[in-house]
């Protein structure tokens, strides 16, 4: 079985021949290294050609320099191999990576395998260092195994960056997405589970990982993700996972929280907005101490701000872009981006509360049916009903169960402090009681069969606020306030 690597890269020279004295030194040296030149400017071009006079196993081609999926589709078809390993210019790997994956992926069930990351500074700085610590806790990884690795055993997973996969695959599958920049391996791996093959991460197949070494770097790396997520979404909606919707959810969260402050919404609002600073400073505490690099807490703030942020306004303004994609060099306008914020926005402030509306609505028909089934059944106890509040079995509320509402004025007060007596004492039913749709008991002002005519007996629920506005002995003809209940009499 015949190994190649594909390198895709743009102005990678820095980085580059480290790379290839990596692959050089192998457990299982590849059988052709093909370096797809994407446009560099840097040399890097020459960098490989160097390369190639000592090792004719190297060579370069040129890249269609429309993005990473299209660079990496020339590089394989430039292969001739069985398999090929996939690895990004600002890799180390281990020297058994190729050996192990390629053992691995002689699998007939398996159809991608990738190793952990071992994430490195990108320079020699503490905001470089802090950038690294960041990407591989956690709070900055969204829980990816390949950066947040658990366990020592293969494992299958829904992606692995640097995958390791059959040449006569990724032809079958019709490659990686040439309409992603961004985002390729996680629509490939997807594409190959959805065959029912397995993509498989091996925590003893390694690679170093050089991240970025400043935050506007790491900032347009992750508006990258972020944007090319939301457009991979929009082929394959199903592939989302629990780890990628919550991020998305984050600016839009904290423009609510701000405009819900602005708006005069009381403190929930600011506590809800305060929630995410101080889970980035926990968040931040923790990486430093578990590295104790107390001095980067600063920067490791920074970064998982910059990281949430940069990834979450991106995805949204992809979502609602109104059509073209930001390619390399024709960047998304500002007028654009305001507009998709404006959006952003307007939509997060309009579905929760209507979401809410209709939540409360569908609570107020169920508490609206329970105190009808109630009231029926105790227009049927008759005589039973009267007895309870007689001076043989005194109360003057009858309670199912839940929690005894509020009651703020002196006509409502005598609800919940005067005697209570069970209301499945006289209530026949053939189904349990329960409590009201907000947790509070259904009750019933039983003392008024022994008042005036004038005095209405209620089946009540006190409704979404929890407070009965309702008198206890008044004539009202219906409910006051939010209540919910059905007159017996």
């Amino acid at each position: 079985m015949t190994v190649g690597v594909v390198i895709p890269c743009r102005n990678e020279a820095r980085w580059l021949g480290e790379l290839l004295d990596a692959i050089a030194t192998q457990d299982r040296r590849p059988d052709e290294v093909v370096v797809v030149d994407d446009g560099s400017v840097d040399g890097t071009a020459g960098v490989v050609a160097e390369r190639s006079r000592r090792d004719p196993s190297v060579r370069v081609v040129p890249g269609p320099r429309r993005g990473i999926p299209a660079a990496v589709n020339a590089g394989v078809a430039a292969l001739s191999t069985d398999v090929v390993v996939r690895f990004d210019g600002h890799c180390r790997p281990a020297h058994d990576y190729i050996a192990r994956a390629a053992a691995l992926i002689a699998t007939p069930d398996i159809g991608v395998v990738g190793g952990v990351w071992v994430i490195e500074p990108g320079a020699k700085s503490l905001e470089a260092e802090a950038i690294a610590i960041a990407g591989a806790h956690p709070l900055g990884s969204g829980g990816a195994a390949y950066r947040s690795p658990s366990g020592s055993t293969p494992t299958d997973v829904d992606t692995v960056p640097f995958g390791c996969f059959k040449r006569s695959l990724w032809k079958e599958i019709g490659g990686f997405d040439e309409r992603l920049e961004s985002n390729e391996d996680y629509d490939f791996n997807y594409r190959i589970r959805q065959r029912g093959l397995r993509v498989v991460l091996d925590p003893a197949v390694r690679c170093t990982y050089y991240a970025r070494s400043t935050i506007g770097d790491l900032a347009r790396q992750y508006s990258r993700y972020g944007w090319w997520k939301a457009r991979m979404l929009t082929h394959h909606p199903e592939s989302i996972r629990w780890r990628q919707l919550v991020p998305a959810l984050l600016v839009p969260s904290l423009l609510v929280a701000a405009l819900g402050m602005i708006l005069g919404g009381g403190d929930l609002w600011g506590r809800l907005l305060a929630a995410y600073p101080v889970a980035v400073l926990v968040g931040a505490v923790h990486a430093a101490a578990r590295r104790d690099r107390w001095p980067a807490i600063g920067w490791l703030a920074g970064s998982f701000v910059t990281i949430h942020v940069a990834w979450s306004a991106a995805f949204w303004a992809s979502l609602v872009s109104a059509g073209g994609i930001p390619h390399r060099g024709h960047p998304m306008s500002g007028g654009r981006v305001l507009t998709a914020l404006g959006l952003i926005i307007l939509a997060t402030a309009v579905v929760p509360p209507l979401a809410a509306i209709s939540v409360n609505r569908s609570r107020v028909r169920l508490a609206s049916s329970e105190v009808a089934s109630i009231a029926a059944a105790l227009d049927r106890a008759g005589q039973q009903l009267r007895d309870t509040a007689n001076e043989s079995q005194p109360a003057d509320v009858l309670c199912g169960p839940g929690r005894m509402p509020l009651a703020e004025t002196p006509a409502t007060e005598r609800w919940v402090t005067t005697p209570h007596a069970l209301l499945a004492a006289v209530v026949d039913s053939r189904r349990a009681l329960s409590p009201d749709p907000w947790g509070n008991c259904y009750a019933v002002n039983v003392a008024a069969t022994l008042s005036p005519e004038s005095a209405v007996l209620w089946v009540l629920s006190a409704g979404p606020n929890g407070i009965i506005d309702t008198p206890f002995l008044g004539g009202s003809e219906t409910p006051v306030g939010d209540d919910v209940g059905v007159r017996v009499r």
